[in-house]
């Protein structure tokens, strides 16, 4: 009659809301004893609930819990950006091979360094590269802008045209080809790393 463990808990709870009557009441229910022993179960039950070693144990034990919620919560959000952009990453990587497959290999030539003035007033450049492809003259602006020019006029580079389109090229160079790749794929792969991380954390805490 005396394990009080069951509703020790609720005990506290009605005492500390000012509903001491409901918690003698429900002793008196719960172990058939008397009102006078039903308030000594009380006090007992009380007495043991706010022990400082319990109290402890169960503050650490909320701690624990809240901690597993962090870790839970900051592992989607690390999977949520970070799997998609090594997903994008990792597309990006299969369409580039995919266009260099189904293009012809030429080399181009830089003709001019075409000049930006930005918005700060700071002048940036980017490439203008000729090539021929089929008998025919054609030219493009690198995607890339820079206020140290990467190329100077006269330069060659190797270009992948696609044969259907002569006018979409990738110029085989590691900032025209591979940065974007590189850079995003890192960021995906540190993001879904965190990511794991966290969930073995959390199951190991």
């Amino acid at each position: 009659m005396n394990d009080l463990s069951e509703i020790k808990e609720e005990l506290r709870d009605l005492v500390f809301s000012g509903q001491k009557d409901k918690a003698i009441l429900l002793l008196q229910e719960k172990y058939d004893v008397s009102p006078a022993e039903a308030e000594k179960l009380l006090v007992l039950a009380l007495r043991e609930s706010l022990n400082p070693a319990r109290l402890i144990r169960s503050v650490f034990g909320r701690a624990i819990g809240y901690k597993k919620g962090f870790f839970r919560i900051l592992a989607f959000v690390m999977g949520f950006i970070g799997i998609p952009i090594l997903l994008a990453a990792i597309g990006v990587f299969v369409y580039t091979n995919y266009q260099i497959e189904h293009s012809e290999k030429v080399i181009g030539t830089v003709v001019e360094l075409e000049p930006h003035v930005a918005y700060d007033e700071a002048t940036t450049y980017t490439p203008i590269i000729a090539y021929d492809m089929n008998g025919e003259e054609h030219s493009l602006a690198a995607p890339v802008y820079s206020d140290t020019p990467e190329f100077s006029v006269g330069d060659t580079l190797v270009l992948y045209v696609n044969r259907e389109d002569p006018k979409s090229v990738i110029i085989d160079t590691f900032t025209q080809r591979w940065l974007m790749i590189v850079v995003t794929g890192m960021i995906g792969f540190s993001f879904t790393c965190s990511m794991i991380v966290l969930i073995y954390q959390r199951k190991r805490s």
